[in-house]
C-alpha cells in the first residue's frame, strides 16, 4: 500500500483551501457591494449586475491570493468549474435560455428553477473561473517583473520575496564594489612605493 508524501498532502491541502476562498472567501468580499445589484425586477438586469460583480471580486482574490502565498494549483481551478457546471449543460439546460451560461430565463422573466440554477451552478463556475484567471494574470505579471529586475523567472518559494531580493542583490553588488575599489587603492599604492624610495635615494 503506497503511503501519501508530505507533497501530496500539502497539494490537497492547497486545493482545498483555494475551493475555499473562490467559493466563501469572495462571496464574504462582495457582500458590502450586494446593495447596488438590487434584485428586484427586472431580475434579469439584476442577474447580470450580480455577474459582472462575481466576476470582479472573483478575479481581484484570485490575483491577490497568488501575489501573497503563490498556491500553483488556484491557476487550475478552473477545471473544477467546468466539471461542476457540465451536469447542469447536460441535464438541466432549459430549452427557453438563450445560451449555455445564461440562467435568467431567456427573454422572459427567470423563473424559480432559473434562479436556482443560477446560484447553484453558474456563480461557482464564474468564481472559479475568474479566480483562476487572476492567479494567472498575477502569475504572468510577476514573471515579468522578474525578468525586469533581472530575478530568475518561476514560481519558486525563493523568488517570492521580490523586493529582498532586489536588495541582497544591491547589497551584494556595493560590498563587490567597494572590494574592488579597494584593490585599486591598494594597487595604487603599491606603484606609488617604489617611486618614493627612488626619490629618496
Amino acid at each position: 500500500m503506497k503511503t501519501i508524501t508530505a507533497p501530496a498532502i500539502g497539494s490537497i491541502v492547497s486545493l482545498l483551501l483555494n475551493l475555499l476562498a473562490a467559493l466563501m472567501a469572495t462571496s464574504i468580499a462582495q457582500s458590502p457591494f450586494a446593495r447596488f445589484i438590487h434584485f428586484a425586477p427586472p431580475y434579469r438586469t439584476a442577474m447580470l449586475r450580480a455577474d459582472v460583480l462575481i466576476v470582479l471580486v472573483a478575479f481581484g482574490m484570485g490575483f491577490a491570493v497568488y501575489r501573497r502565498w503563490r498556491p500553483e494549483v488556484s491557476k487550475w481551478l478552473w477545471l473544477a468549474g467546468v466539471c461542476w457546471y457540465v451536469p447542469r449543460t447536460l441535464l438541466t439546460l432549459n430549452v427557453n435560455q438563450d445560451s449555455v451560461l445564461d440562467d435568467r430565463g431567456g427573454a422572459t422573466s427567470p423563473t424559480f428553477q432559473d434562479l436556482a440554477h443560477w446560484l447553484e451552478f453558474t456563480v461557482p463556475c464564474l468564481r472559479l473561473a475568474f479566480y483562476s484567471a487572476g492567479a494567472y494574470c498575477c502569475s504572468l505579471w510577476l514573471n515579468r517583473t522578474r525578468a525586469v529586475w533581472g530575478l530568475p523567472v518561476g514560481s519558486g518559494g525563493n523568488e517570492r520575496k521580490l523586493g529582498r531580493k532586489l536588495r541582497i542583490r544591491q547589497a551584494d553588488g556595493e560590498i563587490a564594489l567597494g572590494r574592488d575599489r579597494g584593490a585599486d587603492e591598494r594597487a595604487g599604492e603599491s606603484r606609488d612605493e617604489p617611486t618614493e624610495g627612488r626619490r629618496s635615494l
